[in-house]
């Protein structure tokens, strides 16, 4: 009977151990998929809104370009009306869902910037800076630093376009 508990109590605790092994590697596995899915929630809600602006953009410069080529003779106008951000905005509160809580601040301020922007003289060359912001601020750039450009961009959409 002692040469039993002899082998049994090593190979209990042996099994027990690598139960114990398996279950903690289940939960981090599970909490770090989770952490990655999260993650990569807010990168296609940032791709998302970035595919939202370049077509704004796009947009802007199709009617632009209308608007010139019309002559304005008696009767005529551009047959397409000017982009709605709308879509851009729609874009912005996804994000919002899917940003972390520290970046709640941030993403806000980004809102405040496009309805600045959308209501803006200037939007072409300020949907542009907005971009470049986005992708800074997803690459890591400082929160001071997505301030300032912000900021800028805000400046830049309120100036008249030249020419």
């Amino acid at each position: 009977m002692a040469e039993f508990f002899e082998a049994f109590i090593p190979q209990l605790l042996a099994t027990l151990v690598g139960a114990g092994i398996g279950v903690a590697g289940i939960f981090i596995a599970f909490f770090l998929q989770k952490r990655a899915s999260v993650a990569d929630g807010l990168d296609r809600a940032v791709e998302h809104l970035l595919l939202c602006l370049a077509d704004y953009a796009a947009a802007l410069n199709a009617f632009a370009a209308q608007v010139q080529m019309t002559n304005w003779a008696i009767g005529s106008r551009p047959t397409s009306h000017p982009a709605h951000p709308g879509q851009v905005s729609v874009a912005l509160s996804m994000l919002k869902l899917k940003a972390p809580e520290q970046s709640q601040n941030t993403v806000g301020d980004f809102s405040k910037t496009w309805d600045v922007i959308a209501n803006g003289a200037n939007k072409e060359s300020a949907t542009g800076i907005f971009a470049d912001v986005i992708v800074d601020w997803r690459a890591g750039v400082s929160s001071d630093e997505i301030a300032a450009r912000l900021e800028k961009a805000a400046r830049m959409a309120v100036v008249e376009p030249p020419g």
